[in-house]
């Protein structure tokens, strides 16, 4: 079984610049396989419902999606600026 390939700060800039995240989206967000990132959607999926918020089929908002992963996005500029140059 391949792991699964890890973005550059570029492609996973790419990745989250949108409103809404898929399971597919958060498997490579994170780099896992998809049973774990599965598990990871449904898991965010479930806290933001207890939260009393309603949402699209299979989507999550990608802001929570970041804070989930705790993705730091100005550092993903900075390193995406220095390795264009």
């Amino acid at each position: 079984m391949s792991k699964f390939k890890q973005l550059n700060a570029s492609e996973l800039l790419e990745v989250i610049n949108k409103q809404w995240a898929t399971r597919s989206d958060m498997q490579k967000i994170s780099g896992k396989c998809m049973e774990y990132a599965r598990n990871d959607f449904n898991e965010l999926r479930k806290q933001i419902k207890e939260e009393g918020f309603e949402l699209p089929s299979n989507l999550v908002p990608m802001e929570r999606v970041v804070d989930y992963y705790r993705i730091n996005i100005s550092y993903l500029k900075k390193i995406s600026k220095i390795n264009a140059n």
